[in-house]
This record gives C-alpha cells, structure tokens and sequence, in this order.
C-alpha cells in the first residue's frame, strides 16, 4: 500500500490569509446645527454648518484561494469578512437653539422697516411676523400680526424658553442620542439679546460607536476561466470541432444584505441583524472560428445577471421579514391587494442582459 501525492499539481494552487484595518478620519459630522425654536405656526427651522470631525474604523479578514491557468482552466475565490463601528461626531460640535420670550415677540412684531420694489411698492416688514398675504403682483407680503396673534406666539415662545432653562443645566446631559453638555439659556449677543431672544448651546457627540446601517459585513466572488485548445479532441469529431477555441467566463458574486436594527416584537433590546443575502452571476462566452487563418470570425455572448436575481434585501416590513420570514408583503396589505408587489421589479443592479456580436480578426 503506497501513499503518494503529485507536488505539481498542488503548487497550481495559491492559498491566502490576509487581515486589514481602515480608519476614516475628517469625515463630515451629521451635527452641529442651529435650530429656530421661537414663536412658530408650522415647522422647525434650523441650519446645519458641518465640519470635519465624524470618523468609523473597519477590521477585517479575508480568505482567498487561487489556481493559475492550467489543464485550460484557472480559478479565483476570495471571501472577506469585517466589522465597521463609527461615530457620526465628536465632543465638541456645537448645537444651538434659538428662543425668544414674550417680551421679544410683541416688540419686534411692532418694529420693522419699509421695502420699496422695483415698481415703486412699498411694504412695510416687521421684524418678527408669521404668515403672509399674497398680493396681485404675485408677491407674498408679510402679515403684521394683531392683538390676538400677540398674546397667542407670545405665549407660546414664553413656554419653550421657560421649558429650555429646566432642562439645560450645565452638569445636566440629554442622554438621547450620545452625549451632550448644554451650557444654559443667555441672552444673544447685541442688540437682538436686550429685545428678548436668547440662544441654548451645548457640546454634542454621537459617540455611541455601533455598526454602520447598511454596512455589509460578508461578501466575496468566485471566477472561474476556461480557454479550450485549437485543437481539442473529445468524445465525437463534431463536438471536438464545436468546443475548440472556446473561452468561456463565469464571475459569482455574493454579499450579505445590510445591516439593520430590529426590535423583535416578542420584546427586549434592539439587535443588529442582516437582510437577506446578494447575489448576482455574470457569464461570457466566445467562439473563434478558422482560428488559424488570416481571417478570423470571433462570436460571443455576455450574459449579465444570468439568473436573473432580483432584490430583496429591503422588505415591505422590516419587522416581518425577521419575525415571519416574509419578504413579501402581507397576503392581506391594502396596497399590495390594489397594486400588487412593487418589489417584484427591484433588482439591486439591472435585470437580466444580453449582449450578442460578432468580431474579426485580421
């Protein structure tokens, strides 16, 4: 009995470990902003200046195992698998709020001063006003508050300045979303703090440090060639014939769909989980006819997304799909009934194509 091993043959073979580790520093922070909290009808308005100070690091590791092209084939399958945590700021970035009291709102909505348009109208602005009327030259002239309009914003601004000072101590944090150290309510600088309004900023960071949502932690492809001799002999002389000089290409990728917090509806805390894999097929064939002579014919097809995959890595109902396995809508969903399911034509890259030709070579 004789054990033997053709070392040949194993050195076609190139097997890889690698590991990596990337650090994406100076990225633009979601905060800081400046928010218009005083006497309002309808939204929140607010400004948001970033500045460079978000960051996120990646660690990694990947598997990869490769034939070199021989015995008219080659092959290259690569596997990696990371983690990315980041943070969306720093310490320091600047949130400030805009607040004004009762005083402020029925002064300046008494105060303002005189525009004069191009054909010659005149209207009066007041410098603090919450709606306005259209005019017949398609203008929108600001409506100078009354009496009742007064007493009612003034009333309401009166409440959020008041409500801003309980809950902006200085040794106080928000505690919502990472980490905040508000420096209480002050009057603005000049002459538009001695009328009432007032700012509230603090020193924010969301340095929670979590997954990045929509990351994708697994992914890899698979590439297989095959280049037929010119004279290859195999089985009958007509499929000898039919299969010389082909070369065909066949790329498999795959990756892990993103990631998403779920909040199970059996209750306890929030997880992290993976949406459903990806994946997608790409194939190349090519046929050289009379390779040996002066003229060539080459025909070929390119198949891309062979099997049509389609995408299905953003269910209707997030919840659904990890509780029930659904990935389709509810059978009893109003607007699947009406319509149908819209994602049955999501692909995450395109459908399925072809591309036939002909080249020659000469």
């Amino acid at each position: 009995f004789e054990v033997g091993m053709d070392w040949n043959f194993v050195s076609d073979y190139t097997a890889a470990l690698t590991t990596y580790y990337k650090s994406d520093v100076d990225q633009l922070t979601t905060y800081p902003n400046e928010t218009w909290w005083g006497a309002r009808d309808r939204m929140v308005l607010y400004t948001r200046t970033l500045d460079n100070g978000a960051w996120s690091d990646t660690r990694g590791i990947e598997l990869s195992l490769k034939k070199a092209f021989k015995g008219n084939f080659s092959f290259q399958a690569s596997y990696p698998l990371q983690w990315t945590r980041w943070t969306t700021g720093k310490l320091g970035n600047v949130v400030r709020s805009i607040l004004m009291d009762s005083l402020a709102v029925a002064s300046l909505s008494k105060t303002g001063y005189t525009k004069t348009f191009p054909d010659g109208q005149q209207v009066f602005v007041p410098d603090f006003w919450i709606d306005f009327d259209p005019s017949p030259t398609g203008r929108e002239i600001p409506r100078k508050m009354t009496e009742a309009d007064i007493q009612r914003y003034g009333a309401q601004a009166q409440a959020d300045l008041d409500n801003a000072r309980k809950s902006s101590a200085k040794d106080k944090p928000i505690g919502v979303i990472g980490q905040a150290l508000w420096d209480g309510v002050y009057p603005m600088a000049g002459e538009i703090g001695r009328k009432g309004v007032y700012t509230v900023t603090g020193g924010y960071s969301n340095d929670i440090r979590d997954p990045r949502p929509g990351d994708r932690r697994s992914f890899g492809s698979l590439t297989l060639l095959l280049s037929l001799p010119d004279d290859l002999r195999f089985g009958p002389a007509f499929l000898g014939r039919l299969l010389s000089s082909l070369r065909a290409t066949l790329i498999n990728r795959f990756e892990t769909g993103t990631l998403t917090r779920y909040s199970s509806p059996q209750g306890g805390s929030p997880r992290w989980l993976e949406l459903k894999m990806e994946t997608r097929t790409d194939l190349a064939l090519e046929k050289t006819f009379q390779p040996k002579a002066r003229l060539q014919p080459t025909f070929f097809i390119d198949i891309r997304n062979l099997f049509n995959q389609q995408d299905r890595t953003s269910p209707p109902a997030v919840a659904d799909y990890f509780f029930y396995g659904f990935e389709d809508p509810r059978p009893d969903d109003a607007i699947y009934l009406k319509y149908g399911d819209s994602n049955d034509r999501n692909y995450a890259h395109f459908p399925r194509r072809w591309n036939v030709g002909m080249r020659i070579n000469w």
